[in-house]
C-alpha cells in the first residue's frame, strides 16, 4: 500500500528517501521504463521521419533535415526526461505526473514560439513602417521636383582641368536639427549618459546625407572615372592632391617625386593608373567643385535629401554650372546611427535618373555628363 503526502512539497521530498526497499526498486523500475521508452521513439522516429520524407537513408538534403529534427527531437527527450526526475520527486500519481511533465517541459518551446511571433510581429510593423515612409517621401519628392529642381545649360571645360572638392563630408546643416558631433565627442556623450544611466544619444539616419554627396574617397573616384586628372581637397588646414601614378611622374620633378614614393619601394610595383594622394604646398585646381547638403526641416521630415552641387571658376569664382536636386530614401527607418538608409535613393525624373546604377546614384558622372562636358582632346 503506497503511503499518503502531505501538500508541503519539500517534505513530501523528504518522505520519498524513506521508501522501502521494494518500493524503491518499483520507482527505479518504472523511472527507466519511462527513459527506454523515450530512447526507442527517438531511434525509430528519426529513421521513420526520413523514410516519409523520400529518402528511405540518412543522406541527401531531405536525409540531413530528418538528422536536425531528430536531434532537436532526441535533445527535446532529453530535457523532458530530466524534468520528469525532478517531478517525480514531488508528484506520485502517475497522470497528474506526466501532466505535468509535459507541460513544463514544453514551457520552453511555448517561450520560443512566442517570442518568434515577437520578433515577426515587429518585423512586420517595422516593414510596413518603412514602405508607409518611402511612399510618403516619394510623393513628397514628386511634388518638389517640379518646383525646386535646377538644372544650368551645358557647359564645356578644359579636359586637362582639376577639380578642388569644397564641402563634401559636411555634416547638413537643418533647421531645427542639432549638427551631429564627431565621433569623439559622441563616444564621450554615450559614456557618460551610461554612467548617469541616461539613454543613449541616438542621431537617427534621417538626418544624415546620402553617401555620393559625403564620401571624400567616393567623390575622387568618380571623378577620375569620367575624366578629370587629379583632385585635390583640403585636409586639417593642409592642402592634398590625388592623382593617378602616371600623372604624379608626368607633372612632377623627379627629386620632388622620389622622397613621396619611398613608402612605394619608389614605384616599381605600382601602375599607372594606381591612385596616389600626398600633401601639396599650393593647388593647381582651375575650378572648385562645391557640395552643399541644402535640406530643410521638412524635406527631413519627409525623407527627402536635397542636394546642391555647383562648379565655381577658381580665378574669378564665376559660377560655371549648378545642380539643385533631391533625393528620396528607398530604405527609411527610425532607428540607428548609419548612412544605409540614404545608400540608395529615388531622384527627380530627369536626366539624372538616367544615372543610376543598381538604385546607387551616381551624381558625380550625371554632373559632369549633362552640366560640364570635358572638352575633348582629340
Amino acid at each position: 500500500m503506497r503511503r499518503s503526502y502531505p501538500d508541503d512539497p519539500i517534505l513530501k521530498y523528504r518522505i520519498l528517501k524513506d521508501f522501502t526497499p521494494s518500493e524503491r526498486a518499483n520507482r527505479c523500475t518504472g523511472d527507466s521504463a519511462f527513459s527506454l521508452a523515450v530512447f526507442l521513439v527517438f531511434l525509430t522516429g528519426t529513421p521513420l521521419t526520413a523514410l516519409a520524407q523520400g529518402q528511405g537513408s540518412w543522406g541527401g538534403g531531405t536525409g540531413i533535415a530528418a538528422l536536425i529534427l531528430g536531434v532537436i527531437g532526441f535533445a527535446f527527450l532529453l530535457w523532458a526526461s530530466f524534468v520528469f526526475s525532478i517531478v517525480k520527486g514531488f508528484i506520485t500519481k502517475k497522470g497528474t505526473r506526466l501532466v505535468v511533465t509535459v507541460f513544463l517541459a514544453c514551457l520552453p518551446l511555448a517561450f520560443c514560439q512566442l517570442n518568434f511571433m515577437r520578433l515577426d510581429y515587429n518585423y512586420k510593423k517595422r516593414s510596413d513602417l518603412r514602405t508607409s515612409l518611402r511612399i510618403k517621401a516619394e510623393d513628397y519628392l514628386a511634388i518638389k521636383c517640379q518646383t525646386d529642381r535646377k538644372l544650368s545649360k551645358l557647359i564645356v571645360i578644359d579636359a586637362g582641368s582639376g577639380i578642388f572638392i569644397d564641402g563634401a563630408g559636411e555634416p547638413p546643416k537643418i533647421n531645427g536639427v542639432p549638427q551631429r558631433p564627431n565621433w569623439q565627442e559622441i563616444e564621450k556623450i554615450q559614456n557618460a549618459n551610461s554612467v548617469s544611466g541616461k539613454p543613449a544619444m541616438n542621431y537617427t539616419a534621417q538626418f544624415l546625407t546620402p553617401v555620393g554627396w559625403t564620401s571624400q574617397r567616393y567623390i575622387s573616384h568618380e571623378l577620375f572615372a569620367v575624366g578629370i586628372p587629379f583632385a585635390e581637397h583640403s585636409k586639417s588646414g593642409n592642402f592634398r592632391r590625388t592623382a593617378s601614378f602616371d600623372w604624379w611622374k608626368t607633372n612632377t620633378p623627379a627629386n620632388v617625386l622620389g622622397p613621396l614614393l619611398k613608402p612605394y619601394d619608389g614605384g616599381i610595383h605600382l601602375r599607372p593608373n594606381s591612385s596616389l594622394e600626398f600633401a601639396v604646398e599650393a593647388l593647381q585646381s582651375q575650378y572648385t567643385l562645391e557640395f552643399k547638403d541644402i535640406s530643410t526641416r521638412e524635406d527631413r521630415d519627409n525623407w527627402v535629401a536635397r542636394g546642391s552641387m555647383r562648379l565655381i571658376h577658381r580665378g574669378d569664382n564665376r559660377l560655371i554650372a549648378e545642380y539643385i536636386g533631391l533625393a528620396a530614401s528607398q530604405f527609411p527607418t527610425l532607428e540607428g546611427d548609419s548612412s544605409d538608409s540614404w545608400e540608395k535613393i529615388t531622384v527627380c525624373p530627369g536626366s539624372e535618373s538616367k544615372y543610376i546604377q543598381a538604385d546607387r546614384w551616381q551624381p558625380i558622372n550625371f554632373f559632369f555628363n549633362e552640366l560640364a562636358q570635358l572638352k575633348s582632346t582629340e
